[in-house]
């Protein structure tokens, strides 16, 4: 098992006017050892599970069958031409 500390950053300034950044902590992420994977933020009292994002297919286009449309007699039926 491994444990992962969650941080994001605060930028400030010290009194020397150098600009710093301090990693606040905000959770913890659990690696077990049978490949699970938890997530633990402070702030919410909830445990989040962790799953690899799979990916899928996308889904082809629906192909339409025009083979029986004739293009020169269905040009005179449009009312914007």
């Amino acid at each position: 098992m491994q444990k992962f500390k969650i941080v994001r950053p605060k930028k400030y300034t010290n009194k020397e006017g150098e600009e710093k950044t301090a990693w606040l902590p905000v959770g913890t992420e659990t690696h077990f050892d049978n490949g699970g994977k938890i997530m633990e933020l402070n702030h919410l009292e909830e445990t989040y599970q962790i799953f690899p994002l799979e990916e899928k297919d996308s889904p082809k286009p629906n192909k339409v069958d025009t083979s029986d449309i004739d293009d020169e007699d269905d040009m005179g039926n449009i009312p914007f031409n």
